[in-house]
């Protein structure tokens, strides 16, 4: 596989490389390093030659579930899923901003053919969107095999070209995705308990429009998450994740009503489905307030009256049950990537049919076996 790449070489503070860096890449920083101190031109060309190396590690898969009922942020397919505690649609996003955020690192430090592959894995870049699976697709990665290549960088008039040899490692890649994720799951159990601000702000917000009709939002609001993406304890794009959070919170929350309003009130119910598919959830505070300021609606047969204002009052209580849901499911993301790991290693030693993975239990500790499973002791001579 070829690939023409061009781009330019952006000096970087070498001792300003730390902050961004996640667990596991700093042998990649190190690399990169070196190579900015060989680049001794500001425009350059990169020509990559990439061979795979033959592998007998086995490729395993695992199989997730997905609940796509309902519809979409815009009228469509559900490509979340509804609301459902036990839905792998949290880890599912959370793996996908872990990759995007990783791409965003291989972007920093100039490292162009791991961005390359990383973006092209499995089409991740074309169907990031609908991204799901993330076990099946991190398993895959981890049991993929190595890439070898060269990359040529040359003026752009062709002058002074120099080759460098490179190697992708996807298992590697594939760890320190598992170590952002965990660094997310931190950072989202903390901005989750965010949601109880962002409903109140947005109810003061109603009410200064409510008294001051011509006042101006952007004048009044209140910023609740302050993210410093330059410093050493937050992740990169911290502030977008904790936008694209509260879009799918927003989400899941609206559709959640929607199946309550379905037992309980078919007028409402009818409204909201109508609402949902002519009204987009991208920007949340919008969504919620278009429906806060929506006037009553005259129903008849039976004759009632549907309010939206009341309506966004329960998809916000709604965000906060959810968030709180949330928030207990990433306290398990440790122990998931530890599964995956050992799922990996089972398979790479022909070991899965003796042990059952989701039976074995790891100390967090010293990252060891715990000899009393039931399959553990079974395996024993």
């Amino acid at each position: 596989m070829q690939m023409e790449i061009g781009q330019t070489t952006k000096m970087l503070n070498n001792n300003s490389l730390s902050c961004f860096v996640a667990p596991g890449m700093h042998s990649t920083v190190q690399s990169l390093k070196m190579a900015n101190k060989s680049s001794f031109v500001s425009s350059h060309q990169q020509s990559l030659t990439v061979n795979r190396v033959p592998s007998t590690v086995n490729h395993g898969h695992s199989t997730v579930s997905m609940n796509t009922n309902g519809r979409g942020v815009h009228g469509g397919s559900d490509k979340f899923g509804i609301h459902d505690p036990t839905s792998t649609v949290l880890y599912d996003f959370l793996t996908r901003r872990s990759v995007n955020t990783l791409i965003y690192y291989f972007d920093e430090f100039h490292d162009g053919p791991s961005k390359n592959w990383l973006e092209k894995f499995e089409n991740f870049k074309e169907r990031e969107i609908g991204f799901t699976q993330s076990d099946e697709f991190l398993l895959k990665m981890m049991s993929s095999r190595p890439e070898k290549g060269v990359m040529t960088v040359s003026h752009p008039k062709g002058y002074f070209k120099r080759q460098f040899p490179f190697t992708i490692e996807p298992r590697r890649i594939a760890e320190r995705i598992l170590a952002i994720r965990e660094q997310l799951s931190v950072e989202w159990k903390k901005d989750l308990r965010l949601i109880s601000s962002e409903n109140n702000e947005l109810q003061r917000l109603h009410l200064e429009l409510a008294l001051q009709p011509n006042i101006s939002l952007d004048s009044i609001r209140k910023k609740i998450l302050d993210s410093d993406p330059f410093a050493n304890d937050t992740s990169a794009l911290r502030s977008s994740n904790y936008r694209k959070l509260k879009v799918l919170l927003t989400h899941h929350a609206s559709y959640a009503v929607l199946q309550d309003l379905h037992k309980s009130d078919n007028h409402s119910y009818m409204w909201l489905e109508s609402f949902l598919k002519t009204h987009s959830v991208e920007n949340d505070e919008d969504f919620v307030f278009t429906l806060m300021r929506t006037p009553n609606v005259t129903r008849v047969n039976p004759d009632s009256q549907v309010s939206p204002l009341h309506i966004a009052g329960d998809i916000l209580q709604k965000r906060l049950e959810i968030a709180r849901d949330w928030r207990f499911l990433l306290t398990s993301t440790a122990e998931a990537n530890r599964k995956l790991t050992l799922t990996t290693l089972l398979q790479s030693t022909n070991l899965e049919e003796v042990f059952d993975p989701a039976k074995v239990r790891v100390d967090p500790k010293s990252q060891g076996f715990d000899t009393s499973s039931d399959d553990f002791n079974q395996a024993q001579p």
